[in-house]
């Protein structure tokens, strides 16, 4: 090919970072279009292809579409069950089935790991093991969840879809459900020597920790690894956490990240600082922004008329987001949920909460 084209070939001393998936590029390029197209058209073509349907499944986690990942699996399910047999021989089977429970049953733990075990027992892989681990987990399960992990962590050649500090940080939240917080700091700094930028270990490692002893591990981090938006969303998750609205302001400030901003409007909220927090969220180019202004009109009993590009699992999602804030102010949880009843046109499911 290389002949033909007039091309040759040459050899890079320097790594190259494939950005291609990076989510935000991939969206410009309307590459989800673009993948489902070519896979739907491989299982049309071979239903039993069941490489082809588990790269669908793979397609709805990555751009986080329960609902795409639902209509794959409601397809997929006579198929599974006719070519059960061969999900032993299939390098990804485990996987298969696992991303195939979690699409059938989202948020329904015991479901999704009675869908997984119906099924005859592919070789498990560090991805369905952690997945395992989670049901697990969720379940209150915790001494089975801890052996899902660490095998999870035993295995030989780790798939590299599955971080290290993703079982690490099971096992940490297992210890702080227990009461080990020494045992729960140890994992999670240990996830933070695999990924020092990943949000959950950061929060894991600041949060356990008391006020000096956070100040001084973040500091250490940050000459370590340098400052980076995690670090100071963290941080201010972490004072949240701690009651420190103020500290969590400051915090928020250092970063410049657009998700930071969201959290700056809700910690200013929480402050009693509303208009301040509609300056920032007005300002900012999300447009989850706009659900955080509807969440200070009803809070002041403002009319509200917006217009924001989210589909309703977005909107959902940022509500719900908004919600677990007011948690850490009763007074204003309870303030928004007495108006409530005014959105239930759009979100039905707050009836839920009344």
């Amino acid at each position: 090919m290389l002949r033909e084209a007039g091309l040759s070939a040459a050899s890079l001393t320097e790594p190259v970072e494939h950005l291609g998936y990076v989510r935000e590029r991939a969206a410009e390029r309307d590459k989800k279009e673009r993948d489902q197209r070519l896979l739907r058209a491989c299982v049309e073509e071979d239903p039993a292809d069941l490489y082809s349907w588990f790269k669908l499944l793979e397609l709805g986690r990555f751009w986080q579409d329960p609902a795409f990942s639902a209509s794959v699996a409601e397809a997929l399910a006579p198929r599974l069950a006719e070519h059960a047999e061969g999900l032993a021989e299939l390098p990804q089977g485990a996987e298969l089935v696992t991303l195939f429970a979690e699409a059938r049953h989202p948020g329904d733990p015991a479901a999704a790991l009675a869908e997984s075990e119906a099924f005859p027992q592919a070789a498990p892989s560090p991805a369905s093991l952690l997945a395992l681990g989670g049901w697990l987990e969720a379940l209150s399960r915790r001494d089975e969840a801890r052996r899902a992990f660490e095998r999870c962590l035993q295995g030989g050649d780790l798939s590299t879809r599955v971080s290290l500090a993703r079982p690490l940080l099971g096992l940490a939240r297992l210890a702080l459900a227990e009461g080990d917080a020494a045992e729960a700091i140890r994992r999670s700094d240990q996830a933070l020597g695999h990924a020092p930028r990943d949000p959950e270990a950061l929060l894991g490692a600041l949060s356990l920790r008391d006020d000096r002893d956070r100040a001084a591990f973040a500091d250490a981090h940050r000459a370590r690894h340098g400052d980076s938006d995690e670090l100071a969303e963290a941080e201010g998750e972490a004072a949240l956490l701690g009651g420190n609205a103020l500290g969590a302001i400051a915090a928020y400030r250092r970063s410049g990240s657009p998700r930071a901003a969201l959290k700056l409007a809700q910690a200013l909220v929480l402050a009693g600082e509303g208009d301040r927090a509609r300056e920032v969220l007005a300002a900012s180019a999300l447009p989850e922004a706009g659900v955080g202004l509807l969440v200070c009109d009803i809070l002041d009993r403002k009319a509200s008329k917006l217009e924001v590009d989210l589909t309703q699992n977005e909107a959902d999602v940022a509500l719900l987001d908004w919600l677990r804030c007011l948690q850490r102010r009763p007074d204003l949880l309870a303030s928004f949920l007495e108006a409530a009843p005014a959105l239930l046109g759009v979100f039905p499911w707050l009836t839920q909460l009344l």
